[in-house]
């Protein structure tokens, strides 16, 4: 009973994002009769996949001719038909590695819930992809890596200058093989402490570190994060 519940939250969110039942049942792993059948049962309304395929046709052809109309030139509706059938095998290398990565995620060792969650996330990032090669919604944003060579403003430089100064400091703390919590960063840099615990998570997060959750006392409550170098 909870399977078939989490199938019908599957489609019903499959369905708000566009897709369609066949979509649907390659991305999520829902056998397409089992996708059909809830569909007609609580009528769910699923894009109908050769309305899409039209549209999408429209639209390449509509593209095709914009690209000859601006070039004034034979070569440019080629170039454009080049880049449709391009467009058309990214498209088809994406969904195969989409689906091998939900594969991975069914075999994997995580939980239900787990799972789901990310099986759920690689569905929308195939579909957000999806309007991206489409022209129907902007690029994702590119990470920039910031530095304070780069920052334009002048007190940002002076932040990331005290962030990159911080974590030098804490890493002349440590010596191989050795760990240390906080307090010990505290006691040796005479950084407060909260920042002390806010760099060191961050230089973890960032694969500068390890850590490990040590327990204290007999309250398993009661624990506390040791780092070491890498």
């Amino acid at each position: 009973m909870q399977k078939a519940q989490m199938s019908l939250s599957k489609c019903i969110n499959a369905a708000e994002m566009g897709l369609t039942i066949r979509e649907t049942s390659t991305l999520l792993d829902i056998p397409y009769r089992q996708v059909l059948a809830l569909s007609r049962k609580y009528g769910i309304k699923f894009v109908c996949g050769k309305k899409k395929a039209n549209e999408q046709r429209k639209k390449d052809s509509l593209r095709q001719s914009q690209a000859s109309a601006e070039n004034h030139g034979v070569n440019s509706g080629q170039q454009a038909t080049l880049q449709s059938k391009a467009r058309t095998r990214r498209n088809k290398s994406t969904d195969r590695d989409s689906a091998k990565r939900i594969d991975e995620i069914y075999s994997g060792n995580l939980s239900r819930t787990e799972k789901y969650e990310l099986v759920y996330a690689e569905a929308i990032w195939t579909f957000e992809q999806k309007m991206i090669d489409l022209k129907m919604r902007p690029p994702f944003p590119v990470k920039k890596n910031y530095t304070p060579e780069n920052a334009s403003n002048a007190a940002i430089r002076k932040q990331r200058e005290e962030s990159i100064h911080r974590r030098q400091i804490i890493m002349d703390c440590f010596k191989a093989n050795e760990t240390k919590v906080a307090e010990d960063i505290t006691r040796k840099t005479k950084l407060p402490l909260r920042i002390s615990s806010q760099m060191l998570d961050l230089m973890y997060r960032d694969g500068v570190l390890n850590r490990e959750r040590v327990q204290v006392g007999r309250n398993k409550r009661n624990s506390v994060y040791h780092y070491s170098r890498n």
